[in-house]
């Protein structure tokens, strides 16, 4: 017999949060992504034509801009995915 979550047998889907995202252990990590990151990306947003639109341009932002806060981390493609579920 397979046992099934409840998320899965409810049909939810999985919410994304600050603890998902791809850092390694230690480091200061989620204190940079508050202090930095999330205010760089609301800027970036803010400075667009539309900030309410900006969904499918978030990936690409997302990714440069993880690139120039988290040199050290590189991410691959799924990381990126759980980066911008968590952002959304």
């Amino acid at each position: 017999m397979v046992r099934m979550s409840k998320s899965v047998l409810c049909g939810r889907k999985r919410r994304y949060t600050v603890p998902d995202l791809p850092f390694p252990r230690g480091g200061g990590h989620k204190q940079t992504w508050r202090r930095s990151f999330v205010p760089s990306l609301l800027a970036w947003a803010g400075a667009q034509e539309d900030p309410f639109g900006v969904n499918g341009d978030l990936y690409d932002a997302v990714d440069e801009l993880w690139s120039l806060t988290y040199p050290q981390i590189t991410l691959e493609d799924d990381a990126i995915m759980v980066v911008v579920k968590v952002v959304r």
